[in-house]
């Protein structure tokens, strides 16, 4: 379920889970701190220019985060990210210390 978050946190934020350049805070990282701010929304790519329903993108934004849950062990299962997807099931209520902030990540470490 891992990768299927950061895939949606790409579509929706129209970023790569690493950006050109030295250093770098992780998508989910990023995302994750605009979510405890109260200001999710401001992750979505500027490139939409405000074309798409609020709602969905709220959703697939959610679920981002949801799925890149730092334990592994409460992420959700397919069948949950179908039916929030399809608005079968309600958003989940993310706790607010689920995504550990992690300093800035040299890229070269990972890609080297």
């Amino acid at each position: 379920m891992y990768s299927f978050g950061i895939v949606a946190l790409e579509l929706a934020t129209g970023r790569r889970i690493f950006q050109d350049g030295e250093f770098h805070v992780p998508l989910m990282n990023w995302v994750w701190g605009l979510y405890v701010e109260g200001n999710l929304m401001s992750a979505v790519d500027e490139r939409l220019n405000l074309e798409f329903d609020v709602n969905e993108m709220k959703s697939l934004l959610i679920v981002g985060l949801w799925c890149t849950h730092s334990n592994d062990k409460e992420r959700p299962k397919a069948y949950e990210v179908i039916k929030v997807l399809n608005h079968e099931m309600a958003l989940p209520e993310l706790p607010l210390d689920m995504h550990d902030h992690a300093p800035p990540i040299n890229s070269d470490e990972f890609f080297g």
